[in-house]
């Protein structure tokens, strides 16, 4: 059977009664009160398990260097051996997938389009925990196309049984176009 809710505004009030509510590619099941949430923003399973330990968190740490490499979002960029290792890739909207990282210097590369005069980037790296996510560092990018390198100092955002920061990349503005992603510790 399903829950009843009652919204009342001055003048009116309306009654919905449902099984279930879903919105924004969020599922909410009523019937046991529990959430379950399916979209490019579900936290991820590891973060889930990664124990009450958190890291010091201290975003004065950080120490982001923002370098242009390319007025060229599709340019393809090669790294010195030995320096990087490649972690993953991502194309998202409005949050990348998890990245873990072991700590010290973390890069992004960050591939933008142009979408006329006008637009704002803006972003912000996140340090997923089970209860709350800490910011590492919040940053603009500059209007038009671009291919971007990120480097962020994360190390005191490791924590959690697994000894990893488990970082995310959310894009603020511009929900409309994907931005691609290489990410490298």
């Amino acid at each position: 059977m399903g829950s009843l809710f009652t919204f009342s505004f001055f003048p009116t009030t309306m009654n919905v009664f449902a099984d279930t509510i879903e919105t924004d590619n969020i599922k909410i099941q009523t019937e046991d009160n529990t959430m379950k949430q399916e979209s490019e923003n579900s936290i991820d399973p590891v973060v889930l398990q990664d124990g009450p330990n958190d890291g010091t968190n201290d975003p004065a740490s950080v120490q982001l260097e923002i370098r242009k490499i390319s007025d060229n979002p599709y340019i393809l960029h090669s790294l010195a051996p030995g320096k990087w290792n490649w972690i993953g890739d991502h194309s998202f909207k409005s949050q990348s997938k998890t990245f873990y990282s072991g700590g010290g210097d973390l890069m992004i590369y960050v591939s933008q389009p142009n979408i006329g005069p006008g637009f704002q980037w803006k972003y912000r790296l996140e340090e997923e925990d089970p209860a709350f996510n800490d910011t590492v560092k919040a940053f603009d990018l500059t209007k038009g196309a671009g291919t971007y390198e990120l480097i962020f100092k994360v190390g005191s955002f490791v924590d959690g049984d697994n000894g990893k920061a488990e970082l995310v990349l959310k894009k603020l503005t511009n929900p409309a176009y994907s931005v691609d992603t290489s990410w490298y510790d």
